[in-house]
């Protein structure tokens, strides 16, 4: 994914001079910014959540290679990420939640609330947070603890506590 990302401006560099460059370079577009992106963090989000943890547990080495340096530089971006996203459902997506419908907030943002049921209100949104708070307790929980009940705990009591919501 991040290879892609390296690649747009040369893209971008080239689409005036080809017209198939060009047809490329807006479905990339549509597919990098926004949706695609929101769409992987998604998928990857306790991957990414684990490793970053992990590497925030490391990140006091000394930076004697330029690896470390660049470990710790995609730590803090995928940190932000991994924060960023779900607070951007629950502020703005909420806050904009009659706009969901329409067709240029789909193209940029369906991704971020596709599983939800829209006619549930506005608070069906919480809905997508739940599940990177999930997530997130799990991740912690398998980094800094040592006891795998609680890592069972961390992983049911959510699922429970949803499944009780819901009724």
């Amino acid at each position: 994914m991040f290879f892609v990302y390296l690649t747009y401006p040369l893209v971008c560099y080239l689409a005036p001079s080809a017209r198939f460059i060009e047809k490329y370079r807006r479905g990339l577009k549509k597919q990098l910014f926004w949706n695609g992106a929101i769409l992987f963090l998604q998928e990857a989000y306790l991957d990414i959540l684990i490793c970053v943890l992990i590497n925030i547990r490391a990140i006091k080495q000394p930076w004697v290679t330029w690896t470390v340096g660049l470990s710790a530089f995609l730590t803090v971006i995928l940190l932000a990420s991994s924060i960023f996203l779900p607070l951007f459902i629950l502020f703005y997506l909420r806050r904009n939640f009659t706009e969901l419908g329409k067709h240029a907030m789909k193209e940029r943002f369906e991704s971020a609330y596709e599983m939800i049921n829209l006619k549930q209100g506005p608070n069906a949104i919480l809905w997508a947070v739940l599940f990177f708070f999930r997530r997130a307790l799990l991740a912690f929980t398998v980094v800094f603890s040592e006891y795998s009940a609680i890592h069972l705990m961390a992983f049911v009591y959510p699922a429970v506590m949803a499944v009780i919501w819901l009724g």
